[in-house]
């Protein structure tokens, strides 16, 4: 139990620390952009690279930010069948998708994993105008992904101690 509390509030912080992250990204994003359109239609001069940067901005936030929206449950949620269960079939339905989620977020962790460390171990590059290399990238997926998981994780202890609860009253 009290590792689990360290587990939870490390992530938390992490998460939280990640999270800002990818808000400054966003920032970073729209200025460069905002410039680029700027120089390429008033000054005829683009930024170059600037395309690209924003891409791996935008890739770079959705992996910093996940495991901050499913803390606070503010991924997409199909529960249209699920309100209308018992409050027990519930907390037994939602721990099997957050199992099932968790689970699909470990392989992707781990194929990430790979992938990442077979691009850094070859030196790939981007055939891209910065050529920039593919596995200082792709490393926000295994680590946006284990995150993820470890929130799955969380939500499932919620919901089967939820359903402990309910057993009690």
């Amino acid at each position: 139990m009290k590792s689990l509390e360290k587990l939870s509030s490390f992530s938390d912080h992490l998460i939280e620390f990640l999270f800002l992250g990818a808000c400054g990204l966003l920032v970073i994003t729209l200025l460069l952009t905002s410039a680029d359109v700027i120089m390429r239609y008033f000054f005829n001069n683009p930024i170059m690279g600037a395309g690209e940067i924003s891409e791996n901005c935008l890739f770079f936030m959705t992996f910093l930010s996940t495991a901050w929206l499913q803390k606070r449950e503010k991924h997409i949620n199909i529960d249209l069948l699920v309100v209308h269960l018992k409050p027990r079939t519930r907390a037994v339905v939602n721990s099997i998708v957050s199992i099932a989620c968790a689970l699909i977020c470990l392989i992707i962790t781990w194929y990430g994993g790979e992938v990442t460390w077979r691009e850094f171990q070859n030196n790939e590059h981007f055939s891209t105008l910065l050529g920039l290399p593919k596995a200082p990238i792709h490393i926000f997926i295994p680590v946006g992904c284990f995150l993820l998981f470890i929130q799955f994780l969380l939500k499932t202890y919620e919901f089967l101690a939820s359903r402990q609860h309910l057993r009690v009253e």
